[in-house]
């Protein structure tokens, strides 16, 4: 090209892919040789390389497939895939996530339990917890975990959380770190709860009622979230006061015990001798009524039996009293003997003797 002259675009163009070709037929050259002669070797390796996307979904569990990052499908059940054979395109383009959606998983919290448990494993003095702190005389209101109950006590709890996964899509993709945030919702959960019991009614029939509502709050939260996680259930490993003042509480939980016993006990006697003597009272009651009546009768008979004997009497005095002191004689001697023995006609007996056999 001479100096000074100009060249339309399209000459430009029809340049630039002449250099082009002229650079790249050396290159095009060596392809064509390579699979001319190595051309059933490298078919076998894409037909494997392809077939590399074969997988399969174990029973209890559910596949995504991120392609180049993103999720494929535009609706759950396009993007969540059932146990079985799946076919995705090979790696590094897609990516099969497999999630258990039928496996129970468990979750520990301790959040609220720093230093729980050193009285009961007999350590002596300031020792280490697990999560570092330092278990002293008294609660670190900065480092130790706890919660407040209802009548303003100090509490310190060892949960298990159980969950299966509700939302595979939610549960893989949207959650960094799904314990973590397990743990949060439980331990949130558990404070709120804790203030609205006291302390000896969760520490006795109270404790179901409270790990019921420390799940349904919990879950709550999860929800808010859009955890896509749903508790089966929350469970207490540990429940208790702080080993600190743990020696004295168990007294005062020993004195209750034995106060309600004595109360059951209070309870079932009276339940056994409050029937006993109502019986009892109604039976002598009874028997009152009868006698009074059984005496009443017979003073009213000897009544009108005494009033029948003085109208007598006064009619004819002799003969009566002759007839009473024959029926008193007779009634007197009556175990001896059968005979009778008249009335003196004076004041006394004149040679009169009796023999009274034994």
């Amino acid at each position: 090209m001479k100096r000074g002259s100009l060249q339309r675009p399209s000459q430009v163009r029809e340049t630039a892919g002449a250099e082009w070709a002229r650079m790249a037929s050396p290159l095009m050259g060596l392809v064509g040789f390579v699979l001319r002669v190595y051309h059933w070797p490298i078919l076998v390796l894409l037909v494997l390389y392809a077939g590399s996307g074969l997988t399969s979904v174990q029973p209890g569990q559910v596949a995504l497939v991120l392609r180049m990052g993103r999720l494929v499908g535009d609706n759950p059940g396009q993007q969540v895939h059932e146990s079985g054979f799946l076919f995705a395109l090979p790696a590094p383009i897609d990516e099969v996530l497999r999630v258990d959606v039928e496996k129970i998983h468990s979750v520990r919290v301790t959040d609220l339990a720093s230093g729980l448990g050193s009285e009961q494993d007999g350590m002596k003095g300031p020792v280490t917890s697990s999560r570092g702190f330092s278990r002293r005389d008294t609660i670190n209101p900065e480092q130790d975990g706890y919660c407040l109950t209802g009548d303003d006590n100090v509490l310190q709890t060892v949960l298990l959380a159980r969950y299966r996964v509700s939302d595979p899509v939610r549960y893989a993709l949207e959650l960094e770190d799904p314990d973590a945030l397990l743990r949060d919702a439980v331990c949130t959960a558990m404070v709120t709860s804790a203030g609205t019991m006291a302390i000896e009614e969760m520490m006795a029939e109270g404790r179901f009622t409270l790990s019921s509502m420390v799940r349904e709050r919990a879950q709550a939260l999860l929800d808010d979230a859009g955890a896509g996680m749903e508790l089966v259930a929350v469970e207490f490993e540990r429940l208790s006061p702080p080993f600190q003042v743990l020696p004295a509480f168990r007294e005062v939980v020993s004195s209750m015990i034995d106060a309600v016993t004595l109360i059951e006990e209070a309870r079932e006697y009276g339940a056994t001798e409050v029937p006993a003597a109502l019986a009892r009272s109604t039976t002598r009651i009874s028997e009152a009524r009868a006698q009074a009546a059984q005496r009443l009768g017979r003073a009213r008979g000897e009544s009108e039996a005494f009033e029948a004997l003085l109208a007598e009497y006064r009619q004819n005095p002799d003969v009566v009293r002759v007839r009473l002191y024959r029926e008193s004689i007779e009634r007197a001697l009556e175990p001896v003997t059968k005979r009778f023995v008249p009335p003196p006609a004076g004041e006394r007996y004149e040679n009169l003797r009796i023999t009274i056999p034994f």
